[in-house]
């Protein structure tokens, strides 16, 4: 079933789509069906964030852990080797399902974590709905539309990464 489209075509995005098919088994078997990957996201600019739109804060009780990286080849890292692979794969079991407020349309989830100061990351999977995203430590959502429009995003629930497994995990 096909949970959600591609943004945009992003640099290499033909060997990443066939990764993403190829690692299909072994996110189900391993990752509680975790359905995006390090480079399926993008950092953005805060400057371009709208500060008008309110965004959803989450904190827990686990801190962030996980620090990433990036390169001025492949952008946004989202990844600093096997020790982070084991934290996002087998340690972080809660999981937040988020939604937008009043929009019906595809959209991206937007990220800003306490590990890394002002900067976001925006996912290249557009859907409608919910979303379920990893926690650690304190964590700020807020959507961006196709066109390009922030939106506010709402918490429907703290679970367990197995729960919800029909709805698109990044």
């Amino acid at each position: 079933m096909i949970r959600y489209k591609y943004r945009e075509q992003w640099f290499g995005s033909a060997i990443k789509n066939i990764a993403n098919i190829l690692l299909i088994p072994f996110m189900e078997l391993v990752a509680s069906g975790k359905d995006s990957h390090w480079w399926d996201w993008k950092e953005i600019d805060s400057r371009d964030i709208d500060i008008s739109v309110k965004q959803v804060c989450v904190k827990t009780k686990f801190p962030q852990k996980r620090k990433y990286k990036s390169s001025r080849i492949f952008g946004n890292l989202n990844f600093s080797g096997i020790k982070d692979l084991y934290i996002t794969l087998r340690v972080l079991k809660k999981t937040a399902v988020i939604q937008p407020l009043n929009y019906e349309g595809y959209w991206s989830l937007v990220i800003k974590g306490d590990y890394d100061g002002e900067k976001y990351n925006v996912c290249r999977f557009l859907q409608k709905g919910k979303v379920k995203c990893l926690l650690d430590g304190e964590k700020y959502f807020l959507g961006i539309t196709e066109k390009g429009d922030y939106i506010p995003l709402m918490l429907v629930e703290i679970c367990d990464r197995s729960d919800h497994g029909d709805l698109l995990f990044v």
